[in-house]
């Protein structure tokens, strides 16, 4: 996906004016109160253009990378809504929001108990949305995977 950028110092926020989602560096302005993300996304694609975009992003829907990808390919992010193989349920799959756990030291899946799972590319994790694009979906898809 993005090569181009060592993957932990990534972020990933939805514009502030608009729907769309921006990847990069993150900085956060205190006295505005607002958070940037800096692409140099176009700086690879167009060898002309040499100054990165700087885009306002809005700043809850900010996440760092994990720097783990799922079955797919895809680089997870925090706030990430993903299916992951666990053998101690009945149907064996588990559903929750990603999210860094100081306790646990690294990123975890949150489920829907509240409970925690460390997330490993050997459990074959699978994004299916986030948080933000659809506030429902940990609810809706955790009931999918247990039927």
């Amino acid at each position: 996906m993005m090569t181009w950028m060592i993957d932990r110092y990534m972020f990933r926020g939805r514009k502030a004016y608009g729907n769309e989602w921006v990847i990069g560096y993150f900085s956060y302005d205190k006295i505005a109160e607002r958070g940037y993300i800096t692409s140099y996304e176009n700086c690879y694609r167009d060898p002309k253009k040499q100054i990165p975009d700087v885009v306002e992003v809005d700043v809850s829907t900010v996440g760092q990378c994990t720097e783990i990808k799922d079955k797919n390919g895809t680089i997870i992010f925090e706030d990430d809504v993903i299916v992951m193989k666990c053998a101690g349920t009945l149907t064996g799959r588990v559903v929750g929001k990603v999210r860094y756990s100081a306790k646990h030291r690294g990123y975890v899946a949150e489920l829907k108990n509240h409970s925690k799972m460390y997330i490993d590319k050997d459990y074959h994790p699978e994004i299916i949305g986030n948080i933000h694009d659809d506030p429902k979906l940990l609810n809706t898809k955790f009931a999918e995977a247990i039927k």
